[in-house]
């Protein structure tokens, strides 16, 4: 039996007339999706925060732990900053920032953000802020830029979540 597949004929009426709303949908559908893979990276860098800072700065417990936080200063609501990730320690706070996307931008907003902390989070007031930025990837252009503004750079290795600029932070 010899059985000729169907052409496939394509509408171009139908897409010049139905092609902003395909684009719309597409656009929610890949924004939703995007939403989804932040928030499941958020998960998983909690995880990886645990270790790093074992790892890394010899911590054994946290005292808290806390996502997507804003702070606000209680003498100036109009100056507000989020985090993605809060880690407290004894003496010491991670503050974390995750972007899918890394830019430059993002780690001079990032800068922006630190000198203020002490007037926003008053119950972490004296801590040693450990601010860290991370993403999949981040690149050599955007690590030279943390580590410019003293900011950890977090990312994806083969086994875990590496520090490309740890040591070059540690001697100073």
């Amino acid at each position: 039996m010899n059985i000729k597949p169907k052409k496939q004929t394509i509408d171009l009426e139908y897409y010049r007339v139905n092609w902003k709303r395909e684009h719309r949908e597409m656009s929610e559908k890949l924004t939703a999706q995007n939403v989804r893979l932040r928030i499941g990276e958020k998960d998983r860098l909690a995880f990886f925060m645990f270790i790093l800072a074992e790892r890394f700065f010899g911590f054994d417990r946290f005292d808290e732990l806390a996502f997507s936080v804003y702070f606000s200063n209680p003498n100036n609501r109009s100056q507000q900053v989020e985090f993605d990730i809060i880690l407290g320690y004894d003496d010491y706070l991670f503050v974390h920032d995750t972007r899918i996307y890394p830019k430059v931008e993002h780690a001079q907003e990032l800068a922006n953000k630190l000198p203020d902390i002490d007037d926003l989070i008053l119950f972490h007031k004296g801590k040693t802020v450990i601010p860290i930025y991370s993403s999949f990837r981040v690149p050599d252009l955007v690590v030279d830029e943390l580590t410019k503004y003293n900011i950890y750079a977090m990312e994806t290795s083969e086994e875990a979540m590496e520090l490309p600029n740890y040591e070059a932070l540690q001697s100073r």
